[in-house]
């Protein structure tokens, strides 16, 4: 069969979905193909500004293996720009001294399909500076975190904290909460809805379901040099995993023009300052003496005896 797009009422520069339903009640002996000249999952992240993971060349963070030597956990990377050819370079991720990484049961510190991602104990949390290394420029690049979930009743709920970054940007309908974090100018981004491993989990940013992008966070960054993240995981009976990119993902998904994702500036520290004034009162204390006049007559007698007499 033959199906007119014309005929489907879509609007022009708006993305849409395509599904497809297919039953065969053949065991075996099927074959089932699609032609189409339409473009899915178009990548509108294309072209912006954006490094793509390709491979881990080193994999030690925090000293957890598998490698050796260094302890730390290397993205080998390309940048990409508008107007300029690919470059390669490297993203290192490495745990911030006097920080301890506990790493979840799978020891899961690597490449997940296109994301990084970093898995860490329940009931700990860690910080993290993550290095551009051979970053051609030194324009605004964005960094996603994505899936940022919890268990049941709560438990082993995820945040990030981090700072130094001149916008966010979260989705209208994010599931996401914001708050001032624990060490002044930095930003805590929190989960509030619990996730499932096996039916959530970002694939493509090119077909992030809504749920997917109400998860995720956007973080814009200038002079990028170094990112320093703390990740922290809840106390609870299952390990947390933490998803990231150096690309702007949240506006991958679909038309920007269409579905532009919430850009926030960083929230304020309020400093509340308290004057105390201490008033002093001070008594006086009048005296009042009062005068009894009296008057007096002096009788003096002159004779062989001197004698003053005094009545008053």
């Amino acid at each position: 069969d033959t199906v007119n797009l014309d005929d489907l009422a879509l609007t022009k520069g708006q993305a849409a979905s395509l599904d497809i339903f297919f039953a065969e009640r053949h065991t075996s002996g099927c074959h089932f193909a699609i032609e189409t000249t339409i473009k899915l999952g178009q990548d509108w992240c294309a072209p912006l500004h954006y490094v793509e993971f390709k491979n881990v060349s080193h994999n030690n963070l925090g000293g957890a293996g598998p490698d050796t030597a260094d302890k730390n956990l290397v993205f080998n990377s390309v940048e990409y720009e508008p107007g300029r050819r690919p470059r390669d370079m490297q993203l290192i991720v490495s745990v911030k001294p006097g920080s301890t990484y506990t790493p979840d049961s799978q020891g899961n510190h690597d490449l997940f399909r296109q994301y990084g991602r970093i898995g860490i104990k329940a009931g700990t949390q860690v910080t993290f500076n993550i290095a551009f290394q051979g970053l051609a420029t030194q324009d605004a690049i964005d960094f996603t975190f994505l899936d940022l979930d919890q268990g049941l009743a709560g438990q082993s709920s995820e945040y990030i904290e981090v700072g130094g970054f001149v916008k966010y940007a979260l989705m209208s309908t994010t599931e996401v909460q914001v708050s001032p974090g624990a060490i002044c100018g930095t930003t805590r981004f929190t989960a509030s809805q619990p996730g499932n491993f096996l039916i959530d989990h970002p694939v493509d940013d090119a077909s992030l379901t809504p749920q997917q992008q109400n998860r995720a966070v956007m973080l814009s960054f200038e002079n990028a040099v170094m990112v320093e993240v703390t990740m922290s995981c809840s106390a609870g009976t299952v390990d947390c995993n933490f998803l990231f990119k150096a690309k702007p993902s949240l506006k991958c998904p679909t038309d920007p023009i269409t579905h532009e994702p919430l850009v926030h500036d960083p929230p304020t520290s309020t400093v509340t300052t308290t004057i105390t004034t201490t008033v002093t009162t001070t008594t006086m204390t009048t005296v009042t003496t009062t005068t009894t006049k009296k008057d007096c007559v002096i009788d003096v007698q002159i004779s062989e005896n001197f004698t003053i007499q005094t009545m008053c």
